[in-house]
């Protein structure tokens, strides 16, 4: 019996874990944020990162648009994944993913508050007119086990990597690109549900390929600003000190209950 009450209770400890996150099967995944559910048929995908940058050297997350309850403080310089916008009374807002920044809660902020992070699709909209079809073979990814993806030709920063068996069963780049040092790049139209990342084709494994670009500067946050009504920790203590209490209660119970079995069959 209570071996079932403590798996019931982990059980649900993991369910309030999981609460700040939905997925769908596809790749996008949805914030659990009431606001979002009642005008989500109004509410743009979006899905690119940017930099925290409020005047006052922090962004201040809010429970919906327009609202004056703050969910969380955040420092400029931060990096945001913004999943979705939404236009209220003419200022657009977005909501952040917290599965990929890792903050507990979702919670929306005014876009005039942040920096976009030069990505694939800012490549694509300055150098698209540069980019042209791939005609070579790719029997030269046979004999490799991985390829390096980088967010963008030139940015130096690795995106993740790719089985290059994946060519073989039939992977091809969308679009190529030839940098100002004469590397030629192909970029994979699809991969874990990210942005068309980029393969150096001249060089698909070497991990130290230098940034030729410049990518958007980091916003450096304002020393002492980032302070406010931050609910999250009060949340989270709150579910802790639930799960400590109601576990300390069960064994106190279970000890009493063995106390009584004990004295009953003496």
């Amino acid at each position: 019996m209570w071996k079932r009450v403590f798996a019931s209770l982990f059980a649900m400890l993991c369910l309030l874990l999981l609460l700040p996150i939905a997925a769908r099967a596809d790749p996008i995944i949805v914030p659990t944020d009431d606001f979002y559910n009642r005008h989500r048929d109004e509410c743009k995908y979006v899905n690119r990162d940017y930099y925290a940058d409020g005047a006052d050297g922090f962004v201040s997350l809010r429970k919906e648009p327009g609202s004056d309850l703050i969910t969380e403080t955040i420092e400029n310089g931060t990096e945001l994944r913004i999943q979705f916008t939404y236009e209220h009374e003419g200022e657009l807002w977005g909501i952040i993913d917290p599965y990929r920044t890792g903050w507990w809660f979702a919670g929306w902020v005014p876009m005039a508050q942040l920096s976009l992070v030069y990505d694939s699709i800012a490549f694509a909209e300055e150098h698209g007119d540069e980019f042209h079809a791939y005609t070579s073979s790719y029997t030269i990814f046979d004999d490799l086990e991985d390829v390096i993806l980088w967010t963008y030709p030139g940015s130096g920063k690795i995106h993740s990597r790719m089985p290059a068996s994946r060519f073989a069963a039939g992977s091809r780049f969308e679009i190529a690109y030839t940098d100002a040092e004469g590397r030629t790049w192909g970029c994979i139209g699809y991969w874990i549900g990210d942005k068309k990342p980029w393969v150096c084709i001249d060089a698909p494994t070497d991990e130290k390929l230098p940034a030729l670009l410049p990518a958007t500067p980091v916003v450096e946050p304002t020393p002492g600003n980032a302070a406010g009504n931050d609910i999250t920790l009060w949340l989270i203590a709150g579910m802790v000190l639930l799960l400590t209490t109601g576990t300390a209660v069960l064994i106190w119970a279970l000890g009493k209950h063995r106390k009584r079995k004990q004295k009953d069959s003496e």
